[in-house]
């Protein structure tokens, strides 16, 4: 998994966004969340942040827009079922 291999090298950084994403896609595997147009946005505009993030990563760059990285977590944890 991504959030596993992340922490297994140190990537801590790269955990923040799998974390939120891991409750919404579970909810969604178990049919106790619609995957809503606003759902489906937010995972979409996600994973785009995360494969920024895991380029950043391998090509040792600094850190991508992490304000952006910021409003998808709470966007996620917004969507994830309580």
């Amino acid at each position: 998994s991504i959030k596993g291999g992340t922490g297994s090298f140190r990537l801590n950084e790269l955990v923040s966004v799998p974390r939120e994403l891991q409750p919404v896609l579970d909810a969604m595997r178990s049919r106790t969340m619609s995957a809503s147009p606003r759902a489906v946005s937010v995972l979409l505009d996600a994973l785009d942040q995360l494969r920024l993030m895991v380029a950043a990563a391998k090509n040792g760059d600094g850190p991508v827009d992490e304000a952006r990285t910021r409003s998808l977590i709470e966007a996620l944890t917004a969507l994830a079922p309580a």
